[in-house]
């Protein structure tokens, strides 16, 4: 007998959660602080006993994976950070929804569904610690701007504050290790990539060339802006492919494409 979703149990989660990290005023789990980290360690005494793997990205995402018998992946979430009096269901009544998807498809299919699943929660999506929201998603886009986001935590005096989430073992936060993630992207095979991972692949890679760029790295500019190219092709989107190859013949001269 199929497994039944079970909203009485999320209902259940959102109020413990409430009860945690919450007061009179509201939601308190303003990011890379004690209370947000709690907030995640709670929700990972959630996933005991589920067949899940569990890891923090470069940008403090946290990625919980049910592998399934295909790579391809269904990817839904949000984020368990507040603004400071937040409302008790903004942002984690999402990341509790995808949790409950993924007890019910776990159990569906002995721990084993026909594609693999994953839950995400973002990192500092409210942006009320820093200055600045969507932190996490927008590094796993490649739509972070690295140096405006050394600049706001330089300038709020918080470099104390990020080195002891990390102590704290939340999740890593180090914008050198979001620029070698990004850099990663490169050894995927792009042949292996649907439409929509090549463009996210292609928008990383242009991220990355404008930063080689910016930084005098001409040589390593060169080598992600021919990926973006590529990517865009393999995303299908001709239109962007030209304007990026146009871009790549303007660091070279024309020279070094192939």
């Amino acid at each position: 007998m199929a497994a039944t979703l079970d909203p009485r149990r999320t209902i259940r989660d959102l109020e413990e959660l409430r009860a945690l990290t919450g007061d009179a005023d509201g939601a308190q789990r303003v990011a890379f602080t004690p209370t947000w980290l709690a907030a995640r360690a709670w929700f990972r005494e959630r996933l005991a006993g589920l067949p899940v793997e569990v890891h923090a990205d470069a940008a403090g995402n946290v990625w919980t994976t049910l592998p399934g018998a295909s790579d391809r992946a269904v990817v839904i979430g949000s984020h368990i950070d507040s603004v400071p009096n937040g409302g008790w269901l903004d942002g984690c009544l999402g990341l509790l929804a995808g949790l409950e998807v993924l007890r019910r498809v776990a159990a569906d299919y002995a721990g084993t569904p026909p594609v693999t699943l994953r839950v995400v929660d973002w990192a500092d999506e409210e942006g009320a610690r820093f200055g600045k929201s969507l932190f996490g998603s927008a590094a796993c886009s490649g739509n972070l701007d690295l140096d405006e986001a050394r600049r706001l935590g330089a300038a709020a005096g918080n470099a104390e504050t990020i080195k002891r989430a990390v102590a704290m073992q939340s999740a890593t936060f180090d914008f050198d290790e979001i620029e070698a993630e990004l850099e990663s992207l490169g050894r995927v095979p792009l042949r292996a990539l649907d439409p929509e991972r090549a463009t996210q692949m292609a928008k990383a890679a242009e991220a990355l060339a404008a930063r080689a760029a910016a930084d005098g790295r001409r040589a390593d500019a060169v080598d992600a802006q021919m990926l973006a190219v590529r990517s865009w092709q393999r995303a299908g989107n001709l239109d962007a492919a030209r304007a990026a190859a146009a871009q790549h013949d303007a660091m070279t001269g024309g020279k070094d494409r192939q």
